[in-house]
């Protein structure tokens, strides 16, 4: 996205959060406390689409979490390797 700003991981989680409640507020559309027992099947099925797509979401981010962990890893043994490296901007 052109002009957007870079989020930081604990951002983009965020964001996922919110998304994770608006879809199943959208999707459950009832309000009584037993609507998961009457619910259509329409939307049973796009409540279970939501789901998995949350739960890949959320792997992508712990996927993500762990190359930035790794990467930072490997600048640090890169530059004590070679410490006169100055990065360019």
């Amino acid at each position: 996205m052109a002009g957007a700003l870079p989020l930081g991981p604990s951002a983009v989680a965020m964001r996922v959060g919110a998304v994770a409640v608006g879809c199943g507020a959208a999707v459950t559309v009832g309000n009584a406390s037993d609507e998961y027992l009457d619910r259509e099947p329409l939307d049973n099925h796009h409540q279970g689409l939501f789901s998995e797509e949350i739960s890949n979401g959320q792997r992508r981010l712990k996927s993500l979490a762990d190359t930035i962990t790794h990467f930072k890893f490997l600048r640090a043994a890169v530059l004590s390797r070679f410490p006169d490296y100055k990065p360019f901007a």
